[in-house]
């Protein structure tokens, strides 16, 4: 079991958003990990996150981060997948990348906020075009939030706990 930790470590260093994610990722700042983890497991209630994102390292990556501060997390890599774990997860916060290949991310969140499971989910969008962020605050979407790619991880973290 020890040695399975060390390697989900050493992965969770390897990677990033973009394929290589930090330390200041998993929240370490010299050796305040063990407390950094049992805030952020007291802080959290357990919550059912469920991440969509076509691009798959970000996406276990991000899974990985999340796990790691208490959260009980499942992925999927395109709108289908995501309808059906989503109608059997029932997770308090969906992650959607706006820009996936099989349905639009405004397409997959009218379609998810028709299950009556996810009334009080909050949704999370995804893009890497600041643009989108803009035009979307203007027009004002169904979206909860709207986080940039890549991820700033205090920022995912306080939308998390809010």
């Amino acid at each position: 079991m020890l040695r399975m930790g060390l390697a989900i470590r050493k992965l969770g260093h390897k990677l990033h958003w973009t394929g290589r994610l930090s330390q200041e990722a998993f929240g370490r700042q010299g050796n305040n990990e063990v407390r950094w983890k049992a805030q952020c497991m007291k802080d959290v209630a357990i919550r059912k996150v469920l991440l969509v994102d076509d691009h798959q390292v970000a996406c276990k990556s991000t899974a990985i981060l999340l796990e790691m501060s208490g959260y009980k997390v499942r992925t999927a890599f395109n709108g289908r997948t995501a309808i059906e774990v989503a109608g059997e997860f029932s997770p308090d916060i969906i992650i959607l990348d706006i820009g996936l290949p099989d349905i639009g991310g405004y397409e997959l969140l009218n379609r998810l906020k028709q299950f009556k499971e996810l009334q009080t989910t909050k949704f999370i969008a995804l893009t890497g075009f600041e643009e989108e962020i803009a035009r979307q605050k203007q027009t004002g979407s169904e979206f909860h939030h709207f986080l940039r790619k890549p991820v700033d991880t205090s920022q995912l973290k306080a939308l998390l706990n809010a």
